[in-house]
């Protein structure tokens, strides 16, 4: 005996609806992390990269962090599953940022510092 189910209406709908926008903000979270990247490449001198990655992923997990627990009201973070989900990205961004500090040779680092430094002063003096 077959049966026969209704037709579907939305509006007596009792499942939560996911929309294409909910998983538009992440992958539009988890693209910017690339270009961050690729932004700090073009921008830094190659032995500041991962410093400067280093640091940026730290402030992002924080603000991730600090964003959940004020439970401050925003798209992203409006449910417990969300509020979860951008606690393991946070977890995933301090991973990078170490791996990125741990990656670092800080002699290199230092030394473009140093030539940055002095390429510095050497414009701020001829200003003068």
């Amino acid at each position: 005996m077959p049966t026969e189910l209704p037709p579907f209406d939305p509006t007596r709908s009792r499942w939560p609806r996911h929309t294409r926008r909910d998983e538009t903000d992440w992958n539009g979270l988890a693209l910017s992390i690339p270009a961050v990247i690729v932004l700090l490449a073009a921008v830094l001198p190659g032995a500041l990269v991962l410093p400067a990655l280093s640091i940026m992923a730290v402030l992002a997990a924080i603000a991730m962090v600090a964003a959940g627990s004020l439970r401050l009201s925003s798209r992203i973070l409006s449910s417990r599953m969300e509020k979860s989900r951008a606690r393991d990205l946070a977890g995933i961004l301090m991973l990078v940022a170490f791996g990125a500090s741990m990656m670092t040779d800080t002699t290199e680092a230092l030394r473009s510092i140093a030539e940055i430094e002095a390429a510095y002063r050497g414009t701020a003096s001829a200003v003068r």
